[in-house]
């Protein structure tokens, strides 16, 4: 310690090498003026959790300090030996009685926090009110608040931050989005692939996805089936269109429904991640479950051999 400096208290205020104590003016990284070795003082990283039910998150008032009486989102300290994701989901057991997967929880957002921590904000999957279990008062959560917005005085301006992007990002996701599906014909069956790690999953299909900014439709069909089958496609015109709401995941599409022929070849699976198998049906036996798209479109009695 340098002579005549004042000496600091709490955490980290000894050198972890020969235990002399450090002075006042440290700054980390921190070079022990005994025996040189050099300490270091890292955040502490924090789980907070963002877990959607019905169309809300999950809040709790805090029973202890800091900010006692405050609202703010589950969470808590990562331990040793734990990842943050078991973190996530043992701190929101832990306040507010409701189990989630930790294998289903994805990364929201990570930010630095005022007090030295490391926030990695996770999001949960959807859950539904009616499978929560009753709220028991804990030394640490006095309540649990199901809310479609984020209540005021939270505890922290960083859960703030977080609850307030997480509803302006649904708020501009529930805008309906715009597939394309694109209808191979060869030798009278029509091809059809098997979905996978998306919402359908286990479903059959056409190819087809998402229609980006500013692309004609057309092109964004020819690019899908090639993205996805490796096959170009040719005689392309368009068909009907279906009205597509996924109420158990909160999505709604507008699927434009595409007819085509494919250059010679077959099919691969060029994205095995989304795609399980590909394969050619009738169109009076089409593969069951099939995905909403093609059950709505076939409420139309509609047929890409008339």
């Amino acid at each position: 310690m340098r002579k005549g400096a004042p000496e600091v208290t709490g955490r980290d205020v000894h050198c972890s090498y020969c235990g002399t104590r450090f002075g006042a003016d440290i700054s980390w990284p921190g070079t022990c003026d005994r025996c040189g070795n050099i300490s270091y003082k890292n955040p502490l990283p924090v789980t907070v959790m963002l877990v959607p039910v019905d169309r809300g998150l999950v809040f709790i008032r805090r029973g202890i300090e800091p900010e006692k009486g405050k609202p703010a989102l589950p969470g808590g300290y990562v331990n040793t030996g734990e990842t943050w994701r078991n973190a996530g989901a043992r701190e929101v057991f832990e306040e507010t009685g409701i189990r989630i997967r930790p294998d289903r929880i994805g990364v929201f957002d990570v930010r630095s926090a005022p007090d030295d921590t490391l926030l990695i904000f996770g999001l949960a999957e959807r859950l539904h009110s009616r499978d929560l279990p009753p709220f028991a008062v804990t030394d640490e959560t006095t309540e649990r608040m199901i809310l479609d917005h984020a209540p005021p005085d939270m505890a922290f301006a960083l859960h703030d931050d977080a609850a307030e992007t997480y509803f302006r990002r649904k708020k501009a996701a529930g805008r309906p989005a715009v597939g394309v599906a694109v209808i191979l014909i060869r030798d009278g069956k029509v091809l059809l692939g098997r979905r996978r790690n998306s919402h359908g999953a286990g479903t059959w299909q056409f190819p087809g996805g998402h229609l980006e900014y500013g692309e004609a439709i057309e092109d964004c069909a020819r690019r899908e089936v090639f993205e996805e089958t490796g096959l170009r496609i040719r005689n392309l015109r368009r068909g009907p269109f279906t009205n597509d709401l996924f109420t158990g995941e909160e999505k709604h599409y507008i699927t434009i429904f595409l007819i085509a022929e494919p250059e010679p070849g077959e099919p691969v699976l060029r994205e095995p991640d989304k795609c399980a198998e590909w394969a050619w049906f009738s169109w009076d036996h089409l593969p069951a479950p099939a995905f909403l798209p093609i059950r709505n479109l076939l409420k139309q009695h509609f047929s890409p051999f008339t």
